[in-house]
């Protein structure tokens, strides 16, 4: 008898862990928040975020133009893509994705400037 009432218990239990979580108000999954930025004024500016696609700059080959860049999972730029190369906010470089790919790593040419170990890579808009 004390055997059926623990297993009682843990039914129970194991019902009130698996019911479904609700979310808070105004955080539905899948949307962008938007964040209000206050500018010193009476004025608030909107600040969405972005879902841009952007990578790094994991090796590059200055003498054969090219360079192999990561991105995150999920997120992998097309094959032909012409992607602008960032260092500290200012472009330097442009590269078109080539291929081959490999998990999130992909090959690109370097088609104007120049590209370092590290620079940021951003979609062409």
């Amino acid at each position: 008898m004390r055997l059926l009432g623990v297993v009682v218990l843990c039914l129970l239990l194991a019902c009130g862990c698996a019911r479904k979580k609700s979310t808070p108000s105004g955080n539905t999954p899948g949307v962008s928040k938007s964040f209000p930025v206050s500018t010193g004024t009476n004025a608030t500016l909107l600040v969405t975020p972005g879902k841009q696609l952007s990578g790094r700059v994991s090796s590059v080959n200055p003498t054969s133009r090219f360079i192999i860049a990561t991105f995150p999972i999920g997120s992998m730029p097309f094959p032909n893509q012409r992607m602008n190369v960032f260092r500290e906010g200012l472009k330097v470089g442009v590269i078109k994705i080539t291929g081959p790919q490999r998990d999130v790593l992909i090959a690109a040419d370097i088609v104007e400037g120049e590209c370092r170990i590290g620079d940021e890579i951003k979609a062409e808009q």
